[in-house]
């Protein structure tokens, strides 16, 4: 059938900003509730592809702490969720699989298909460029910073679990700036140190990046700009 030229589908997962699943070309559309927890499931997995993650801290996460009544129903729930979740995978147009994998009480998620996830990239990129200098380290953290398209899920936010992974990225995040900020400042290059700060302070409205920006626009007498921002 296929021959040399049929590129093997890819599963892409976007997580910064808000949730989006691409198998190929098509979107995946898990069902109507974007908050509803087997999506949750499936987005703490992908959060711990490395080395999975541990069934009771699922449980925790999912059903809460002070629910510890009934471990033998809090686990039925889980292993209920778990078949549903691959239910919804297989009706959103993935293949059919098995998607979750038990083995000594960890959890993974388990794809035959190649995955490409936004956050893994983003992670990957600004550690490689920790081991670099010059202009490869910039260009690493440029590429890594453009990834970066908002928060980590914001609508989990308000949990504990996905807040900790949401930090965790931000000051990756935080990382990019910073380091860019300093090599344009050295190589006097206002229009991308403008560009940086306009980019924090969409996502991060409430973090005084326009205090950069409104400085930044003064420095080269851009005064409307700057009282604009202001």
């Amino acid at each position: 059938a296929g021959g040399e030229g049929m590129a093997e589908k890819v599963l892409r997962i976007n997580m910064f900003g808000g949730f989006a699943m691409y198998y190929g070309e098509n979107a995946v559309i898990l069902n109507k509730t974007g908050r509803s927890k087997s999506v949750r499931l499936l987005q703490i997995l992908l959060l711990s592809l490395k080395g999975g993650i541990s069934k009771s801290e699922l449980i925790d996460n999912l059903y809460g702490w002070n629910d510890k009544t009934d471990m033998a129903n809090r686990n039925k729930n889980l292993n209920n969720l778990i078949y549903r979740l691959k239910g919804q995978l297989a009706a959103g147009g993935l293949p059919e699989g098995e998607y979750v994998e038990i083995i000594d009480g960890m959890c993974s998620f388990k794809s035959a298909i190649p995955l490409e996830l936004d956050t893994q990239r983003f992670e990957d990129t600004v550690i490689a460029a920790r081991s670099m200098g010059g202009v490869k380290r910039i260009r690493l953290l440029s590429r890594a910073n453009e990834m970066y398209r908002g928060e980590l899920l914001p609508g989990n936010s308000s949990e504990i679990w996905f807040f900790h992974k949401s930090n965790y990225y931000k000051e990756l995040y935080v990382e990019t700036v910073t380091a860019l900020e300093e090599e344009f400042l050295r190589t006097r290059d206002f229009k991308s140190r403008l560009r940086l700060y306009a980019r924090a302070a969409a996502i991060y409205p409430f973090e005084n990046w326009q205090v950069k920006q409104i400085r930044c626009n003064l420095e080269v007498y851009r005064y409307e700009e700057a009282m604009e921002i202001y």
